[in-house]
């Protein structure tokens, strides 16, 4: 199952072509109810993302909430932050050093899901601007065959929203957005330059 919005053809002055501004003081939101997942434990997420939300903590990228269950890629003022939260435990939570702080600079960010392999450190992968990060500020990796949460089934997942108190909405623009159900695909496969 592929979830795909917008399709990037050249840059503008202000955006790329047939991205998605979303200002956050309209409570921007797309949703998506998936049905049967392929794989509870293989996937990958893929957006060009250009922030406007001034080092804002909280905005939404990708989210899964339901319940005290969640399934999170955030910027965290100006990091990128992802956890996998079930049963009043993180099983996954990764939080960059690197600062996204560049307000004119689109940034490719690539999330690899693969808790089926045996290697602790490669079930979650993330690479930005096709290089992949290894130093976090909160690092906790998945259980080998772990079940994720983001793909649960009959939830509803959003893209610019987060449901929780206190967090805020994407302010900036998002293109060329993948969720690939049971693919952990390599982070130069989805690159396109913008």
């Amino acid at each position: 199952m592929a979830f795909l919005i917008g399709g990037a053809n050249s840059a503008v002055d202000t955006g790329i072509s047939n991205s998605l501004r979303l200002n956050d003081g309209d409570t921007p939101t797309l949703t998506n109810t998936f049905g049967t997942p392929t794989s509870a434990r293989i996937g990958t997420f893929s957006c060009w993302l250009k922030s406007s939300g001034g080092g804002v903590a909280g905005q939404g990228i990708f989210t899964n909430e339901s319940g005290g269950d969640q399934f999170i890629i955030a910027l965290e003022s100006s990091d990128v932050r992802i956890f996998d939260y079930q049963d009043s435990a993180y099983g996954i939570h990764l939080q960059t050093d690197r600062k996204l702080r560049d307000p004119s600079a689109w940034y490719h960010i690539v999330v690899i899901f693969d808790t089926t392999d045996g290697t602790e450190g490669d079930r979650c992968k993330l690479y930005i601007n096709g290089v992949r990060e290894t130093s976090f500020s909160a690092e906790i990796y998945p259980d080998q065959n772990y079940d994720l949460y983001v793909n649960a089934a009959s939830t509803v997942h959003r893209i610019g929203h987060r449901t929780g108190a206190g967090v805020k909405d994407l302010d900036g623009y998002i293109s060329e957005v993948y969720w690939i159900d049971g693919t952990a695909s390599a982070a130069s496969a989805l690159v396109k330059q913008m």
